[in-house]
């Protein structure tokens, strides 16, 4: 009599479920890598156009400085992006760094954009978009 030989779909199964979990790790690590990238390209953009503003003479000391104040926690906080989502594994917890970066970014677009002229409004405003739709896109991943 000869022995029934296992079924190999239990083991099927498993291994479809360890390709789709290893594909969506890496897609979720993909999608960090990117974040991280525009985030740090918008934060230089936004530092370029503000400067290029005021050299220009369309913003005054007081509101180059004040921009620039802010800007420099963006930038330390965009640092701190960088590093937290590089080491950020999919299904931890989210880091404050990224509610904190949000935070600063809302603010350099909020109140930090009224009274200055127009285009650099809409300059500023465009760069500001893209860093602050790559935080979210982290933090609405949220690392599941």
């Amino acid at each position: 009599m000869r022995t029934p030989r296992p079924s190999v779909v239990p083991i099927l199964a498993l291994l479809v479920a360890l390709v789709f979990l290893a594909t969506a790790c890496a897609a979720k690590r993909h999608q960090f890598a990117v974040a991280s990238q525009t985030v740090a390209a918008s934060l230089f953009a936004i530092q370029d156009a503000e400067n290029a503003a005021y050299a220009a003479g369309k913003l005054t000391s007081a509101q180059h400085q004040r921009f620039n104040q802010e800007l420099v926690v963006a930038l330390t906080l965009g640092r701190e992006f960088n590093t937290v989502v590089r080491e950020w594994q999919p299904g931890a917890p989210v880091p404050t760094q990224l509610a904190a970066l949000r935070a600063s970014l809302f603010k350099l677009s909020t109140e930090l954009l009224i009274g200055l002229p127009p285009d650099v409004q809409i300059q500023l405003q465009a760069t500001l978009n893209a860093a602050y739709d790559a935080v979210l896109a982290v933090l609405l991943a949220g690392g599941k």
